[in-house]
């Protein structure tokens, strides 16, 4: 449940030894790397929590082992919704030993996740509706059409109405569909996707594609947990759905 089990524990060892701090020295020459702790919960990329000499607030260092160019898109989306949804800012980004890396805005808080499964004493409805207004705010984004990222959020693979219907047509096809859904269901999920694609034409909109309790943060701000960041935007694309 929530991404309990998918956490790292050896993936450490893909990283050679000492190489946080050149990144660091890369990123801050004149800065002194005081600590460094794995934060754990990365089922993709390596997160570290440091501490810089004469920086008031921790940072993270984050180390991008599965899509080199995930850093920048990261970066844009930091930018784009910066006024209205709580994400991290890039300060930057850097190579070290064919190792991609950006250092990032530390964000406090705990995982909703871990509030959910925890014991303290929260207001799920009013929490719930946090994420909603957040996530009406990401969708506000809207894009001329749908697909997959380039680093400058430019659509790097488009995939339209046409693309979307055939693989629609050929899950309903599937033998466990046609085991478990009734005749008349799945010819009214037919005569549904006929419909796509002018939900599409008005759809196409900014999507996390990971949104959920693992990725947004709570803490308590006056008495009341509030959201306080949402994180990991590696996968995020243009598209037509909310998740």
């Amino acid at each position: 449940m929530f991404k309990v089990d998918w956490e790292k524990t050896s993936v450490t060892q893909r990283l050679p030894q000492g190489i946080v701090e050149e990144m660091v020295r890369l990123a801050y020459p004149n800065k002194k790397l005081i600590s460094q702790q794995l934060i754990s919960g990365g089922c993709a990329n390596l997160n570290f929590k440091i501490h810089l000499e004469d920086w008031k607030d921790p940072l993270i260092l984050r180390v991008y082992l599965r899509d080199k160019g995930a850093a920048f898109i990261e970066q844009k989306i930091a930018v784009l919704l910066k006024e209205t949804v709580p994400v991290p800012t890039t300060y930057y980004i850097g190579e070290q030993d064919g190792y991609y890396f950006a250092i990032t805005e530390f964000m406090y808080g705990i995982s909703l996740r871990d509030l959910l499964l925890g014991d303290a004493f929260h207001d799920i409805a009013d929490i719930m509706y946090q994420v909603g207004t957040i996530l009406s705010k990401i969708t506000a984004h809207k894009f001329s059409e749908a697909g997959f990222f380039y680093k400058e959020l430019n659509i790097k693979h488009g995939f339209g109405d046409e693309t979307i219907n055939r693989f629609s047509l050929s899950c309903l096809k599937h033998h466990n569909v046609i085991r478990y859904l009734d005749k008349d269901i799945i010819d009214s999920i037919e005569r549904h996707l006929e419909r796509l694609p002018d939900f599409i034409n008005n759809s196409v909109s900014l999507v996390h594609a990971d949104f959920d309790p693992a990725n947004i943060l709570v803490d308590k701000v006056t008495g009341s947990w509030a959201v306080t960041g949402v994180l990991d935007w590696e996968f995020a694309y243009s598209g037509f759905f909310y998740g």
